[in-house]
Order: C-alpha cells, then structure tokens, then sequence
C-alpha cells in the first residue's frame, strides 16, 4: 500500500502541473460509479514487484486530460489523444521510477497499454476517484495489467 500512496501524491501533484488542474481523491466507492463508454490507459513498471498504474476515465474526460496535456486541440478520441494520454503516464512513471531508485528498488516501463470500455482486472487492485476541474476519473494501481485485449 505504501508504494500505492506514493504514487497517487505523484499523480496528483503531476495533474496541477501537467494537465493545469488540482485534483482531489473522492471517498465515493468505485462500484457507485459506472465509467461506460470508457477509455482507459496503463503502463507497467517492471521490477522485484508488479506494479501497473493507469486510468479510466469517461470519453469527455479523457478526451479533456489528452487536450490538456497535449496543448492540441483534438476534436475527438483518436490515435493522438490516446498517444497523450499514454504519454502523461509514461512521464508520471517515469517520474515515479525515479523516486523509486531513490529508495534503492530499480524498475523498468513497459509499453503503455489503452483500451475502450475497460472493465479492469489484476491482482491486488486499489481504485480510486479522482475528480478534478474537467471531471472525475478512476485511477487503478494493480499488481499485474488490468486492462485486457479487446
């Protein structure tokens, strides 16, 4: 749990100064929420423990973070808004992967992954809502990939 907390600080700190937005975790229950039509975007860290961090978000919200991150305007979900996505992530591990080797623990990023109506499974699954100005979304922390070939 403690590598979870850490990188939802980095998350949420990465969201203020990437996406232009503060970001807050909702005690709301992630089974209250529903999330279809969804995008969702992961990556995972390899290293002595599975880790893989990622996102689910409405298309509307997925779509403004993609904007957000990029500076581009992007009429709809297509190759580039997922790539941005994609690639906020891949610099928030990146990020966290630093930490980490600070802490001594070494680890490698995997290609991200995305995926459309994502339903995630893994091990050791932690969901949390993340709301901020443009909307919420869910972030997953999993011990292994959890968003599945469609």
């Amino acid at each position: 749990m403690e590598i979870y907390a850490e990188y939802m600080e980095l998350l949420l700190d990465s969201l203020q100064s990437m996406a232009g937005t503060q970001a807050v975790l909702s005690p709301v229950s992630i089974t209250e929420m529903a999330w279809e039509p969804n995008h969702g975007a992961s990556q995972a860290l390899k290293s002595a423990m599975g880790f893989v961090p990622g996102i689910i978000a409405t298309d509307d919200v997925f779509l403004e973070l993609a904007k957000r991150y990029s500076q581009e305007e992007l009429p709809d979900i297509d190759e580039l808004a997922v790539d941005s996505v994609e690639e906020f992530l891949n610099v928030v591990n990146g990020l966290f992967t630093i930490q980490m080797a600070k802490e001594k623990i070494t680890a490698e990023l995997d290609l991200p992954r995305s995926g459309e109506n994502v339903q995630p499974v893994g091990g050791d699954q932690l969901r949390l809502r993340v709301i901020t100005a443009f909307g919420s979304f869910e972030a997953v922390l999993s011990a292994d990939e959890f968003i599945t070939e469609q």
